[in-house]
């Protein structure tokens, strides 16, 4: 099995998180009682750019969808 390599490496690149992600990530919070600070919510969302740019590369989760890669396994974490 061939492994491919990345055009480039997402955790070397810097991405502001967009206005809906952390007032979704906020509204996670708050639902579950958390307060999460702004350096987390930059952490967190770096982590689901990770795991997508990586999962298209060595199918890490059967989860495809950002959206639900937010649900399923950052909301569930949280949890």
């Amino acid at each position: 099995m061939s492994e491919r390599a990345p055009s480039e490496d997402p955790a070397r690149s810097v991405q502001l998180p967009a206005v809906n992600e952390l007032y979704a990530l906020d509204v996670l919070g708050k639902s579950l009682g958390l307060k999460i600070s702004a350096e987390q919510a930059t952490a967190l969302l770096q982590y689901l750019r990770l795991l997508k740019h990586w999962n298209a590369t060595y199918n890490l989760t059967s989860v495809r969808d950002p959206a639900a890669m937010f649900t399923h396994h950052l909301a569930d974490c949280l949890g």
